[in-house]
């Protein structure tokens, strides 16, 4: 009774598919053709009517062969000459089942789509020639693993033939010639004719070796501009070297210069800096008062030292309290022949 229901319900999930599949491979065949004829024939070039979904109906297109005349299930698209323009078509990966797509010979333009692997995984011929498409090929061709001929000769392609092509081991066709590509060509492509490859840029089997001024100019520019960027860092170590040595130099120097001052900072060494001929004149006090302002002004550090008026202040004040005046200020000058230890120490 089991294998009984089990054979049972198989039959009708065969049924089931079979009735069903038609229709679905109908609703995405046409769909992807409307969205085809919508992107790329403004002027109504392609005389496509989508009042008749009956089975085969999309198969008498123009250009649209099926893999059936009575399944509306796209085998190839020939719309060369067409008089096609805009971007790559879009809403090709509704026709699950194709696998020729033949562009040629009309007005295209744009990138060619970066995702192409996705729109058509199952394409063994791809004819794109003879249009305006531009940028770079695009890496992810070599996903379309099915392809055996590749025509895209007479565009604006740039930039280098990607390498991953090699993994296109079904590749009988291939043919760039007529383009903007630079760069070395990949060994695997080096079986296909000179001719194919006919761009100004390339180099390299089947063509002439490649140079140091026709080849790689990618290269050349990666490798001047790496070797700006090691001059630049070491331009910029040098001034920093010759900056930091300056420092500490410096610093040095002001720490002898400034050794004097440091040792007399105490009261002890107040006393010791005072010319010794001046001590015991009853001028004791007022000596070591100036001292202290004079030693004020040489702290270490900067923001502790006394400015200029502070330091009229503090003189002004010591001279008020021992009755120094403007007239006691008067200072001779000493023989050009005196003696070094004959010394006048002068607070500022």
């Amino acid at each position: 009774m089991a294998i009984k229901r089990f054979c049972g319900t198989l039959v009708q999930l065969i049924v089931c598919f079979t009735l069903c599949h038609p229709c679905f491979g109908t609703e995405s065949d046409i769909q992807c053709l409307k969205r085809l004829k919508l992107s790329v024939d403004p002027d109504n070039k392609l005389d496509w009517t989508f009042h008749n979904k009956t089975e085969g109906s999309i198969c008498g297109f123009n250009g649209v062969e099926c893999w059936h005349p009575n399944e509306n299930k796209v085998l190839a698209l020939h719309l060369g000459s067409m008089g096609l323009k805009g971007q790559f078509p879009d809403g090709l990966e509704n026709c699950s089942s194709m696998n020729t797509l033949d562009l040629s010979s009309n007005s295209l333009s744009d990138p060619i789509p970066v995702d192409i692997s996705k729109r058509l995984p199952f394409v063994t011929s791809l004819d794109l020639s003879y249009n305006s498409f531009s940028g770079q090929i695009p890496e992810s061709l070599s996903n379309c693993s099915y392809l055996n001929a590749v025509s895209l000769q007479h565009n604006k392609l740039t930039g280098m033939i990607p390498w991953q092509l090699a993994a296109l081991d079904r590749l009988a066709q291939f043919n760039v010639a007529d383009n903007k590509l630079s760069g070395q060509i990949p060994a695997s492509l080096s079986k296909f004719p000179p001719s194919n490859f006919a761009n100004q840029d390339l180099c390299g089997s089947p063509l002439s070796n490649c140079t140091a001024t026709s080849g790689n100019r990618t290269g050349v520019i990666v490798g001047s501009a790496v070797g700006g960027a090691v001059i630049t860092l070491i331009i910029v170590a040098v001034i920093l070297f010759i900056f930091l040595r300056k420092m500490p130099a410096k610093k040095g120097k002001n720490v002898e210069e400034n050794k004097w001052a440091k040792t007399i900072k105490g009261a002890k060494g107040v006393k010791d800096a005072v010319d010794k001929s001046l001590i015991g004149k009853d001028n004791d006090a007022e000596l070591l008062q100036c001292m202290k302002v004079a030693c004020s002004c040489v702290l270490s550090s900067p923001k502790e030292r006394p400015t200029m008026f502070e330091v009229y202040q503090l003189l002004r004040a010591v001279g008020e309290k021992y009755n120094f005046s403007a007239a006691d200020d008067e200072l001779t000058m000493q023989p050009q022949n005196s003696s070094a230890d004959d010394e006048l120490i002068v607070a500022n």
